[in-house]
């Protein structure tokens, strides 16, 4: 009976499912600005760790409102069940402390953000070091 279910267990696909959100134009009013997602923007935060490319939907909540947006990022789908919480709250945290390397977001107040939900119903809330520092170029218009 135990081999049986083992053969059984081995013939399961292996290959993660890819969760896809077609998305024709990301263009969202982020946090008192709008910014434009480009395939610039991605390339500036490669994800080398496997073949899969995820479309992560998600809110982000602001001091004033609540906003949808999408990121995409290249990683193997498998991973993101281990360190995925964590790995997403480190690039928000250099994206808040220092948003010059987001050039088309960097007039962005970064303060304001406050958790993200994604469309699977999970909330990340954010906690960062950078939380109660001024905006590099000034307030967000």
């Amino acid at each position: 009976m135990t081999l049986v279910l083992t053969l059984l267990l081995l013939a399961q696909p292996t290959q993660p499912p890819t969760e896809e959100v077609t998305v024709e134009s990301v263009k969202a009013e982020f946090c008192g600005a709008v910014t434009r997602q480009s395939e610039a923007n991605r390339a500036k935060w490669p994800m080398k760790q496997g073949k899969y490319t995820t479309w992560v939907g998600f809110e982000v909540s602001c001091a004033d409102r609540t906003i949808t947006t999408v990121d995409t990022y290249d990683a193997d789908v498998s991973s993101l069940k281990v360190g995925w919480r964590e790995l997403l709250q480190a690039q928000w945290e250099k994206r808040m402390c220092d948003p010059e390397d987001w050039p088309t977001m960097k007039e962005l107040d970064w303060t304001l953000v406050r958790s993200v939900t994604f469309r699977s119903g999970e909330n990340v809330q954010f906690r960062t070091q950078c939380e109660n520092l001024p905006p590099r170029d000034g307030p967000a218009q």
